[in-house]
């Protein structure tokens, strides 16, 4: 191994942090990833088509399922993600690109077993997507004192999902490594909104100078907290709308995935045993009672602190809960903005929220990916895509004519 990629072992860990979320949409904050990273993306082929058939938590599972066997498999690294609902960007060193295919390659078959569902699924190195002239920066935005988040700036972040897809990266001749889907977890009932609705919301500036970019997104970010107001009021998980779920059918997810290779007798205990952690939960929580390793009077808080609700890869994706009028006052400006020429967009709302949860320690080291329900952010993209291909035509038809 080169003193190059042990120097840069540990390039995210060292990076510093923002602890302000406004300011993840200054570029000044962002870092180009080395070259001997790779850049790891999954995507779930059909989600629309899953989720109009009621998989929205199947889907966000499924989608979830790298994030944990890729951590899992490298414990001494922390290793920068963005969950965007039916998949991950993932960067990482270079650690052995025949092994990350491998796990990914276990996760694939694990979700076509566990939910029917296809997963896309593949890595590249960073010298190569610069290569083909794309980049990434990345930074580091600090979710609470104990959690961090990644946020990606780049066109090489939509370039990897493509890659990704293409009929030759099937990973058919790829040699399959066993993955460990611990700490992946979906045990919370949806959280219904206080107000009318949460929406789900995908922004992608299309200015192609960075710096103007990055003060649109700024401008973006403080009208929509015009609309919305601060983080208090339009945050989709508080503490009072917390329950832990019972329902054989909120369960079936994580039970199914997380005894792969199932069979009838590993599905029973494992549900018997989530059954029992549930009630357990319940009374811990309930009670305020600290055991050995956990203050579970602090659980529910921590959980707020560590809700991934806002995020940026590449674009802003927030999921927000509001009334009616505000998500007529938010389109109309992104509209406004649209015809501009200055971003696509797309919007999904619905009555809850709902959490697919990675826990590596239940004493503050766990992250709670938000969505909508109903489709969320895998909804909001069928949008923002319709629009990226209406542009794309209008500039054929211009070139056509020129």
């Amino acid at each position: 191994m080169s003193s190059k990629i042990i120097n840069n072992r540990h390039f995210f860990r060292d990076l510093q942090g923002i602890d302000q979320f406004s300011e993840i949409v200054d570029i000044r904050q962002y870092r180009p990833l080395p070259d001997d990273w790779l850049v790891i993306a999954t995507d779930i082929r059909g989600s629309t088509e899953a989720i109009s058939n009621g998989k929205y938590r199947a889907v966000n599972m499924a989608g979830a399922c790298a994030i944990a066997a890729i951590i899992n498999d490298f414990p001494d690294l922390e290793i920068p993600f963005v969950f965007g609902g039916d998949g991950v960007t993932i960067a990482m060193p270079d650690v052995g690109r025949d092994h990350i295919l491998g796990l990914l390659k276990y996760c694939k078959e694990a979700v076509n077993s566990s939910f029917g569902l296809e997963l896309a699924a593949g890595c590249q190195s960073m010298a190569q997507i610069r290569k083909d002239g794309r980049d990434i920066k990345i930074g580091k935005y600090l979710l609470s004192d104990h959690v961090s988040q990644a946020i990606f700036w780049g066109d090489g972040v939509d370039y990897i999902k493509e890659i990704i897809k293409q009929p030759e990266n099937n990973l058919s001749l790829v040699q399959m490594v066993e993955g460990n889907f611990s700490g992946l977890e979906c045990r919370w009932n949806e959280i219904p909104s206080e107000k009318d609705e949460v929406i789900s919301v995908i922004i992608k500036s299309i200015i192609e100078n960075d710096v103007e970019r990055s003060e649109f997104y700024k401008q973006c970010f403080q009208m929509i907290e015009k609309i919305y107001g601060d983080e208090s009021d339009y945050a989709p998980v508080k503490e009072e709308g917390m329950t832990l779920s019972i329902k054989p059918k909120s369960l079936r997810g994580e039970a199914t995935i997380r005894s792969y290779p199932a069979t009838l007798v590993k599905k029973a205990v494992y549900f018997f045993k989530l059954y029992y952690t549930q009630l357990a939960g319940w009374y811990l929580m309930k009670k305020k009672i600290s055991t050995k390793h956990t203050d579970w009077g602090d659980y529910k808080t921590d959980f707020v602190k560590n809700a991934d609700f806002k995020k940026f890869s590449d674009g802003l994706k927030l999921v927000l809960s509001g009334t009616t009028d505000q998500r007529i006052r938010l389109r109309s400006y992104l509209k406004a903005q649209y015809r501009k020429g200055n971003l696509v967009f797309g919007t999904h709302s619905s009555p809850a929220s709902m959490t697919t949860c990675f826990v590596t320690d239940y004493q503050k080291m766990h992250v709670h990916f938000i969505d909508g329900t109903n489709g969320g952010y895998a909804s909001a993209s069928v949008e923002l895509k319709e629009q990226l291909k209406q542009l794309n035509t209008q500039k054929s038809k211009i070139n056509s004519s020129v």
